[in-house]
């Protein structure tokens, strides 16, 4: 899967975004790994999904994917974001193969721990939008 954990205004609060290889989206809420809130289905109807996998379920593909998601600012809701224009924000970006014959975990943002655990916000680094 694919992952973006993004948190807004210095916020312990982030989303965390995830994606199969075929476009199937879970976005929740939350100050940790526990507890999470899913987002409701109005705002994950707007995010745009295409993969090079196409939509239907598969069986372990081989090879090499691609995946583009168009998340609009309406998904991060608890922030009311009207623009992100010139927004810093703390964010990480991931992939993960846990259940691969060779499990594979990685990230934008270095992650001390001796565990994979992507949902460690101090481990965020700093990006600015546009």
């Amino acid at each position: 899967c694919a992952e973006f954990f993004i948190s807004f205004n210095g916020s312990p609060t982030y989303y965390n975004i995830e994606s199969n290889c075929i476009g199937k989206i879970l976005v929740a809420t939350g100050i940790d790994r526990n507890e999470r809130t899913s987002v409701p289905t109005q705002y994950l109807n707007k995010v745009q999904r295409w993969s090079s996998l196409g939509d239907r379920a598969i069986h372990r593909p081989a090879g090499d994917w691609q995946l583009s998601l168009i998340i609009p600012k309406e998904l991060f809701y608890l922030d009311k974001i009207t623009s992100l224009s010139g927004i810093t924000a703390r964010a990480n970006f991931y992939k993960c193969g846990d259940e691969l014959a060779e499990p594979h975990f990685l990230s934008w943002n270095p992650i001390d721990n001796p565990t994979p655990n992507f949902h460690l916000s101090n481990f965020f680094g700093k990006i600015k939008f546009q």
